[in-house]
């Protein structure tokens, strides 16, 4: 894999042996001048047919909330047992670096349909309250329960928005 354009430490953005652009996720692989070739045992993830919008909200993820998110789709996978859309990432690591960002300046939030989508979405819900363990024991953060049906939100968008 072609490494052309170093996004953070951990992430890269890279041409595959066909020629397509990809985004790759690895421990230190952006640490390489470019350009250059990765072994594929150092890429960890990978992301095909990104939006550009996703790719420079990359430069301002925290790697942490980043790995946070990984942990979080991966779960929402298995859990839900059903395909998700593959920027479904970046939208909850996007999330949790502003909803951590509110918690540290005392930003409160009121999220007036909380009820309805712990009702209708169970296990959608399930899977933003694990959101809230993760992001406790990764970042030290214990955000109100309010963000985990944001978290379901945005599952639920990806499943809606898989084919689009």
């Amino acid at each position: 894999m072609k490494v052309i354009r170093n996004i953070n430490n951990n992430v890269a953005l890279c041409i595959d042996s066909k020629g397509k652009e990809v985004i790759v996720f690895g421990k230190g692989i952006g640490f390489s001048k470019v350009p250059c070739e990765i072994p594929l045992n150092k890429i960890e993830r990978t992301f095909y047919d990104l939006d550009n919008q996703y790719i420079s909200l990359l430069n301002d993820l925290s790697s942490e909330s980043l790995k946070i998110a990984d942990i979080v789709v991966n779960y929402a996978i298995e859990k839900l047992n059903c395909e998700l859309n593959s920027n479904l990432i970046f939208n909850i690591a996007d999330h949790i670096d502003f909803a951590i960002e509110r918690y540290r300046k005392n930003i409160k939030m009121s999220l007036s349909i909380f009820n309805d989508i712990e009702h209708l979405y169970d296990a959608e819900m399930e899977v933003g309250k694990y959101a809230l363990d993760v992001i406790y024991n990764v970042a030290r953060v214990r955000l109100p329960e309010e963000e985990a049906a944001c978290i379901a939100l945005n599952i639920i968008n990806s499943e809606y928005n898989l084919h689009k």
